[in-house]
């Protein structure tokens, strides 16, 4: 994935954070909230998006590094040996 590629992605999800934030407060779905509570909402909801888009990104970031097959095979060899017999 290229920086170009990320940067596209990371304006996106923020566009559509935005457009979804809007329409929410355009249909009055803060009312009765302070500018406080507006405000802990608002980043809220950013923060959780970003967050999972930047864990997703990661996970497949590392799946494509090779990291996952190396610790798969680390593990895999690990637990096929059979397990000590107990006399």
């Amino acid at each position: 994935m290229t920086r170009a590629t990320l940067t596209k992605m990371i304006l996106g999800v923020g566009a559509l954070t935005a457009a979804v934030l809007i329409v929410a407060w355009l249909f009055g779905g803060f009312e009765g909230l302070s500018d406080h509570g507006i405000g802990a909402l608002v980043a809220g909801t950013a923060g959780a998006i970003f967050l999972g888009v930047a864990l997703m990104a990661v996970v497949f970031i590392s799946s494509r590094s090779g990291h996952d097959q190396a610790a798969y095979d680390a593990t895999r060899f690990h637990f096929e040996k059979p397990p000590p017999a107990d006399d």
